[in-house]
Parts: C-alpha cells; structure tokens; sequence
C-alpha cells in the first residue's frame, strides 16, 4: 500500500500520515478507526508490532465482525464528538470495553424477550 492509498483510506492528507511516520504527530482515533475498518492491523500501525498472527496480506485477512465494526464506530464518534484524541492502545481498549457493553447488552435484551442469552467468550 502507498503512502497515498494508506491517507485516503484513513481519510487524511499524504503529508498528515507522512507526519505520523515521523513522529510530528499521532493520528486520532477516528483515523485508527477508518483504518481497522478496512482491516489494517491498526496495533502495527501505532506500534510497529503485529497483533497476534495478523501478519496476513490485507486480501488474505479476514472481515472485521459488524459487532467489532460497529463497537469501532461507535468509539470513534465519541471521541470525535468529544473532540479527543487518544494513543492507540488506550483505543483499543476503548474498543474492547464497547464490544463487551455492545454484547451484555443484547444478552440482556434477549433475555428480557424470554429468548436465550448470547454466549460471550471472557
């Protein structure tokens, strides 16, 4: 991927990510966001370090889940709409914690319907 094609897909300008290569500045969370939607490892992208075994080419990696995606937007806007930025390990557990709420509460909402809770993995 370019440099070019890497900014459009964040939604930013070629000399902003030329930036956060340097070091100048860090890109927010709503940038991080764009990217782990379009299935970039975004923990490579802050730290330089692959997480887990994503060390696939972005076509061989898999679909980021609507949960995962939707917890991602829903982080993302807030911050945004908090006009905050945060590094990218404090996003990713922003993420995390989004996920779980996101699950416990259909959990919740299916048991109030009388159907059987969802399953979440700890």
């Amino acid at each position: 991927m370019t440099i070019q094609e890497f900014a459009e897909t964040a939604g930013a300008k070629k000399n902003t990510v030329i930036d956060w290569q340097n070091d100048v500045s860090s890109p927010p969370a709503a940038k991080l966001a764009a990217l782990a939607a379009a299935g970039l490892d975004v923990l490579y992208v802050v730290t330089g370090q692959h997480s887990g075994a994503q060390t696939q080419t972005q076509s061989q990696a898999p679909e980021l889940s609507a949960d995962v995606r939707e917890a991602i937007r829903l982080v993302a806007d807030e911050l945004a709409a908090q006009h905050k930025q945060v590094k990218g390990a404090q996003f990713l557990a922003l993420v995390e914690r989004t996920l779980s709420h996101l699950k416990q509460g259909r959990a919740l909402e299916r048991a109030e319907q009388g159907r059987q809770p969802l399953k979440t993995t700890p």
